[in-house]
């Protein structure tokens, strides 16, 4: 195996450079005070918020969310028994579905529409019964067609209302008004039942089959990637353990920690100014959403390679130690591989925990609309700032800027927890997707710290958001 000491002759003892340019302490201060208030934004308006942030898109997005998982939710009963026990890894399916309800809840409170009303009503009919229904449509009253003749269908098929309508009419309605999701087909075959037409149910239950059978084989091929990153995972750790592949720890000083900070400081203050310029301008909110991973992450590297890199003549390859790149990608997959599977492990443990805990993730922090609704110029661009550009300049900014800056006055320990809590912090997620993500960062961090080069972070970084494109596209595009 490949030892990490002394790649192309550079040692990892380096030395903090001679004349650094001066920094002003007032600026520092200043640049972290517009950090923190821009960190502060992020974090209220993402996961402090009283409610989340829902616009005139989450009734589509949540509708493919419930209709799909509650779909697999239905053939995960024939799944064999362990790969029931994978699917139900972190969550239960009654959580699932207390879930969806809370989740329409929130939708429904703030955005009303009458098929929002609808799949409500499914939901409370198929999963607490009549008199929860019952309760919701008398709160909840609606005029005028399609959604009178809905909610008429509602109360036909789970309260057991009489009527005098031609239930093949009704079912026509029905397939008119609503998609052909799951709950459709559960308001339909219920209907169905109601009038003893077993031909219909039988229809429609085979063609609730068909639409899920691929969705079962996606999963499938996921899970196998990620129990062979596992198993390969769990190898290469026992190695590395086993033969000492890579020294105890590695010393580098590139800079003081004084002028580290007055550098990521100044570049997130610039980043902060730059983002909420842009919003206000017209058309800002487009901009944002083309160009944002740009400038999410541009203004600060710039900074840093300024007033870092080549006010000091830093070699970028001695500091990120990511050249030449097929070789360092070679000698990194040892540590690539058990820093993926221990952090599948630990996103494991830590969506059991919540689960036992009554913490969930709520369906905004993960669910990622241009994957499942955008065409292909609009899905590749979103692939490549999920699983390149985001790895290379977040690994850059949190493990190849900030570590450094920490190890030079605190050491190892404190650089690994304090550049995954700010990595974790600046994603603005709520509690158990912060911990999956510090959780990470903290394995990058050490993968680093052991190395002495980023690439086993990006590349195990790229291959977890890649693993999470995977599964969001097959269950729901």
């Amino acid at each position: 195996m490949t030892e990490w000491n002394d790649r192309d002759g550079i040692s990892q003892e380096a030395v903090v450079s001679s004349a650094p340019p001066a920094f002003s302490p007032f600026i520092t201060l200043l640049s972290l005070m517009i950090c923190l208030t821009g960190l502060g934004a992020v974090l209220w308006s993402t996961s402090l918020s009283e409610a989340p942030a829902l616009d005139s898109s989450s009734s589509r997005n949540l509708e493919r969310l419930a209709s799909r998982v509650l779909s697999f939710e239905v053939y995960a009963n024939r799944l064999s028994r362990f790969e029931q026990f994978l699917y139900r890894l972190g969550t239960e399916e009654l959580t699932t579905r207390e879930d969806i309800l809370k989740w329409y809840g929130e939708l429904f409170s703030q955005r009303f529409q009458a098929l929002d009303g609808v799949y409500v009503g499914v939901l409370l009919g198929e999963f607490q019964g009549s008199s929860a229904l019952h309760s919701f449509l008398g709160e909840n009253p609606v005029d005028g067609e399609p959604a009178t003749v809905l909610y008429r269908a509602l109360g036909i098929a789970y309260l057991g209302e009489t009527h005098h309508l031609d239930m093949q009419e009704l079912q026509a309605r029905l397939a008119e008004t609503m998609p052909g999701n799951w709950f459709y087909f559960q308001l339909a075959r219920r209907l169905a039942e109601q009038t003893r037409n077993d031909v219909l149910t039988v229809s429609l239950a085979s063609q609730l089959d068909r639409q899920t059978t691929p969705i079962l084989w996606k999963w499938r091929v996921g899970l196998g990637i990620e129990l062979a990153i596992l198993g390969l995972g769990g190898l290469c750790l026992i190695l590395l353990m086993r033969f000492h592949v890579f020294p105890a720890g590695i010393s580098f000083s590139y800079w003081t920690f004084g002028d580290g900070l007055a550098v990521l400081s100044r570049g997130g203050a610039l980043t902060v100014v730059v983002l909420g310029v842009v919003a206000f301008l017209p058309g800002g909110p487009y901009l944002l959403m083309e160009f944002g991973a740009i400038l999410l992450y541009l203004p600060i590297v710039l900074m840093a390679y300024a007033l870092l890199f080549r006010s000091r003549q830093l070699s970028i390859n001695r500091v990120f130690g990511c050249r030449p790149f097929l070789k360092q990608v070679r000698a990194a997959f040892p540590v690539t591989m058990s820093v993926l599977g221990l952090g599948m492990l630990g996103d494991w443990g830590i969506m059991i925990l919540g689960d036992y805990l009554g913490y969930t993730v709520h369906w905004t922090e993960w669910f990622v609309p241009d994957l499942v609704w955008g065409g292909p110029i609009q899905v590749m661009k979103t692939l490549v700032e999920f699983v390149i550009l985001a790895p290379l300049f977040e690994e850059i900014i949190f493990r190849g800027l900030l570590f450094p800056t920490l190890f030079v006055r605190f050491g190892g320990h404190v650089a690994i927890i304090g550049s995954g809590l700010l990595f974790a912090l600046a994603h603005g997620y709520g509690l158990l997707a912060f911990l999956t993500v510090l959780w990470s960062g903290w394995l990058w961090g050490w993968a680093y710290y052991r190395t002495g080069s980023l690439v086993p972070g990006m590349l195990a970084h790229a291959i977890n958001n890649g693993l999470v494109v995977y599964f969001l596209m097959a269950f729901f595009r």
